[in-house]
């Protein structure tokens, strides 16, 4: 193997591997700015859905803490106090019912929904609930009497000016209203929203099948992690990676403020992947660049460095062979004195062998 040819190798290996590592280094800090920025992008995507579905829940709020802030000023009749709750409901299509439960047992209903005989709001879940707190409560979902579906209720207490208490005024928010809200939360390709309340149970869901589940004991969502539930229930917000269905996805979740509801957005890991694919490939187009051009300028530059080499090398070998040709004449006995015409005809020997005389 010539010399060129061992040159060329050794620095074509030295800086294949200086390219690599560097290379390899940079794409690592590549990927991970990207899925830095891919994470604050999805986070940031995430609470602001949070914020906008907190907003819209608290205007239904503070539409319900006005109205109870009016009924002490009314009298306490069926007869007063209907036309004002049919009035409010009127101006929220999104609230299919208003009702106040008085603490005689008596139920006043906006929509003018007559309860079955029996039936006393005192007993109900919205009613017990709104006793333990002095602000509003949301109710976990159950199936309303009236329209026959799933709702929530958003209740709070009626107090007169005495404190005395004289009931509990309540409006219910169709299930169907979230799913409303969450289904245009689609940010990312493949990806889609869900809520839970603060007990796991899922409010709203793309998928009709998991719609009312609860996340903790549902068969149909065994497979998610017990880490992804404590998670979504405990912290205020965060992000996961869970597989689901088969599916390798990721999750960002954040709670509403007003309810300890949690917003989840959830995308394919492919969404993530996809980005890094393309940062792979296009590194290893530029590295096998980058080493194609460097063989080439190794090359050229190898032939720089080699040619005077060559030469010398060259030179080398017929000094060489000169003066192992001298040496074979003495030894032949020949007169050192009658080597001057031989010498004369070496001219390109001429200097290595007068050297080699003299010494």
């Amino acid at each position: 193997m010539g010399i060129r040819i061992k040159l060329t190798l050794m620095f074509s290996l030295l800086l294949t591997i200086s390219l690599l590592l560097a290379s390899l280094m940079e794409y690592q800090f590549a990927r991970q700015q990207l899925l830095l920025h891919l994470q604050k992008e999805s986070n940031a995507v995430t609470q602001e859905e949070v914020a906008r579905l907190d907003f819209w829940l608290q205007r239904k709020a503070l539409a319900l803490e006005q109205t109870a802030s009016f009924l002490p000023l009314l009298p306490r009749s069926p007869e007063s106090l209907q036309p004002l709750l049919a009035r409010q409901l009127s101006l929220d299509s999104d609230i299919t019912d208003i009702y106040l439960g008085t603490e005689e047992g008596v139920m006043i209903d906006g929509s003018l929904w007559q309860p079955p005989a029996g039936y006393d709001p005192r007993q109900r879940p919205w009613y017990r609930q709104a006793l333990f707190s002095s602000g509003l409560v949301f109710s976990a979902p159950y199936l309303d009497l009236v329209t026959n579906q799933y709702a929530i209720s958003i209740a709070k207490q009626v107090r007169l000016d005495n404190q005395e208490l004289a009931g509990v005024l309540s409006q219910d928010v169709p299930l169907v209203r979230f799913l409303e809200r969450i289904r245009h939360i689609q940010p990312f390709t493949g990806g889609y929203a869900f809520l839970l309340d603060q007990n796991g149970i899922i409010l709203a869901h793309p998928d009709p099948n998991l719609q009312s589940l609860d996340i903790n004991q549902a068969e149909l969502l065994r497979s998610l992690p017990p880490q992804m539930r404590s998670d979504l229930l405990q912290q205020s917000e965060g992000f996961l990676e869970y597989t689901f269905q088969d599916e390798e996805r990721l999750a960002y979740f954040g709670k509403l403020p007003s309810t300890g509801w949690t917003l989840v957005i959830t995308l394919p890991r492919s969404y993530l992947d996809e980005p890094l694919r393309e940062l792979l490939l296009r590194y290893l187009f530029l590295t096998c660049l980058a080493q194609v051009l460097t063989l080439f300028c190794i090359h050229r530059l190898a032939n720089q460095f080699i040619r005077p080499l060559e030469a010398l090398t060259q030179q080398a070998r017929q000094v060489s062979g000169a003066v192992q040709r001298l040496q074979e004449r003495l030894d032949a006995g020949e007169n050192p004195a009658q080597l001057s015409d031989w010498l004369q005809e070496e001219p390109q020997e001429k200097i290595g062998i007068e050297q080699e005389s003299r010494e």
